[in-house]
């Protein structure tokens, strides 16, 4: 259609221009194009964006740009609107001396832009709408996990100078029990009105048992039943014991390995373990992940020798 109606733009623009000029002007037509068209400036930018679209629609220059409903959905463009267009595009084709053959083509290129401009029934409103709404919630869910991340930056970073006590055990059969245990001072974690503390792995928990005098070590499955009083753990100190224990090296050092009792499944029988107990007791600081994904812990402030290193925790400056 392009070539045939001249080959260049100035035959597009004649037609086009010619058309809404004569659309302005109309009794009934022109008092609509002060919804989209008020002034001189936006009907010639109305004039050109139709240029620009037919080249590309007709086999000139490619189109760029919103397709047909996007462009038009604003200005609630309805059925007898378009026929008024049609009627003044018959019009200006004849004006033109545009054969038959080629303005029926043109007619028939134009009706077939009807459904996206006219939008009957609105249903490509209601899907620009869903893609609207979709396009919101997205934007609302990016801003949220950004608020997140700012959350748990804030929070790594506080982590990081903050210090917790640690205290690691070893001598145990189970060697889930030889770990680094972190307390954790939240009142929601805490049994028998004491802090627990958890290992780095988060398997295993200690806590202090009222109703035997001990500290002891239990999963942290588990951890509902022990503060319910309704499970013993796998494994207790010996009665008495305090698990932070202060004073001078030597006393702490007295207080340390008590021989602490293990649950042996295999035996069905607690089982005394030369030995096992506290190994050092110290101040640890949490490593943020995004500092360090393989992250680690080391005891610090230790007993004489002790430099045990576990998972998740950094030394203490």
């Amino acid at each position: 259609i392009y070539k045939r109606l001249g080959g260049g733009e100035e035959p597009l623009e004649k037609m086009v221009f010619g058309v809404y000029d004569l659309m302005r002007v109309d009794p009934e037509l022109g008092p609509f194009f002060e919804r989209f068209a008020k002034t001189p400036e936006t009907l010639t930018r109305l004039k050109v964006r139709t240029v620009d679209y037919l080249n590309g629609e007709w086999g000139g220059r490619p189109y760029e740009g919103p397709n047909l409903f996007e462009s038009h959905a604003s200005m609630l463009i309805d059925d007898w609107l378009y026929d008024g267009m049609m009627h003044m595009y018959h019009k200006m084709l004849k004006l033109l001396h545009v054969d038959k053959v080629l303005s029926a083509e043109i007619i028939d290129s134009l009706e077939k832009m009807r459904p996206p401009i006219v939008d009957p029934g609105g249903i490509l409103l209601k899907e620009m709408e869903k893609k609207l709404a979709k396009a919101s919630a997205d934007r609302r869910e990016r801003m949220r996990l950004h608020m997140l991340n700012k959350a748990q930056e804030a929070k790594d970073a506080k982590d990081a100078k903050a210090t917790f006590r640690g205290v690691k055990m070893n001598g145990f059969q189970n060697r889930a029990l030889n770990e680094l245990f972190v307390e954790n001072d939240d009142p929601e974690f805490q049994v028998n009105d004491r802090e627990t503390y958890f290992s780095s792995c988060g398997d295993y928990f200690l806590y202090r048992s009222a109703s035997t005098n001990t500290w002891g070590a239990a999963k942290t499955k588990r951890f509902k039943q022990v503060k319910e009083g309704l499970s013993n753990g796998v494994a207790h100190s010996p009665e008495g014991f305090e698990i932070w224990q202060t004073g001078s090296v030597s006393v702490m050092l007295s207080h340390a390995k008590k021989a602490w009792r293990e649950w042996d499944a295999e035996a069905t029988k607690w089982i005394t373990r030369q030995g096992a107990g506290v190994e050092s007791r110290g101040k640890v600081r949490r490593r943020p992940a995004a500092h360090d994904r393989e992250e680690r812990a080391v005891q610090t402030e230790p007993w004489r020798g002790v430099t045990q290193a576990t998972q998740t925790w950094d030394v203490a400056s």
